[in-house]
C-alpha cells in the first residue's frame, strides 16, 4: 500500500511537472508566442526592423487570449540594433555632424513580406532569419539582437537555422 501511494505521489508530482506550469500560473515568452495568432502580416520597403517590432509588440496584445486580463496579455520585445562603427560612414550633403543618429538609420530595411494566419513566434522568426537577427527568451521577455551578437542567451536561444514549427513546443 505505501508502495502503491508512493507511485501515485511520485506521478502527480511529475504530471505537475510536465503540465507546462511555469511561475505564478503564468505561460512563459514562447508559449505565448507559439499561442498567437496573427490573421494578417505585411511589411513594405521602406519598413525597418524596428517597425516590424513595434508591430508585434501591438498584434502579442491584441491576438492574445482574450480571457486574460489586458493589462497581461502579449509579450515583452526587447530590440539591440548592431552597433555602427561611426567613423567610417561618409555624412551627406547637409548632415549635421553632431546630430544624434537616428534608430532607422542603424535598423535594417525589410523586404516585401505578406503573410496570413501566422503565430508571432514564426512571424518574428521569419523577421529575424531576413535581417540577421535572432531572438532567445530571457526570463519574461523576448531579446532581438544580431546573429553574431557575442551576448550569451540566458535561457535558450532560438537560432532558427534548423528549427521547424513543432520544435518550439518540444523542448
Amino acid at each position: 500500500m505505501k508502495r502503491v501511494r508512493k507511485i501515485i505521489l511520485s506521478t502527480l508530482i511529475l504530471l505537475v511537472c510536465v503540465s507546462g506550469c511555469t511561475q505564478k500560473g503564468v505561460d512563459g515568452p514562447e508559449v505565448v508566442l507559439s499561442r498567437i495568432i496573427i490573421p494578417e502580416v505585411k511589411f513594405d520597403p521602406p519598413a525597418t526592423l524596428i517597425d516590424a517590432m513595434d508591430f508585434f509588440k501591438q498584434a502579442s496584445r491584441d491576438y492574445d487570449d482574450p480571457k486574460i486580463p489586458l493589462e497581461k496579455r502579449g509579450v515583452s520585445l526587447i530590440l539591440r540594433l548592431r552597433e555602427h562603427d561611426s567613423g567610417t560612414r561618409a555624412l551627406a550633403d547637409n548632415e549635421d555632424p553632431f546630430a544624434v543618429p537616428s534608430a532607422d538609420r542603424e535598423a535594417p530595411v525589410l523586404p516585401s513580406i505578406s503573410v496570413r494566419f501566422i503565430s508571432l513566434y514564426d512571424a518574428l522568426r521569419l523577421v529575424c532569419d531576413v535581417t540577421g537577427y535572432k531572438f532567445d527568451t530571457r526570463g519574461g521577455f523576448v531579446m532581438i539582437t544580431p546573429k553574431h551578437d557575442i551576448t550569451a542567451p540566458i535561457n535558450k536561444s532560438t537560432d532558427t537555422k534548423n528549427r521547424s514549427v513543432s520544435d518550439k513546443n518540444t523542448r
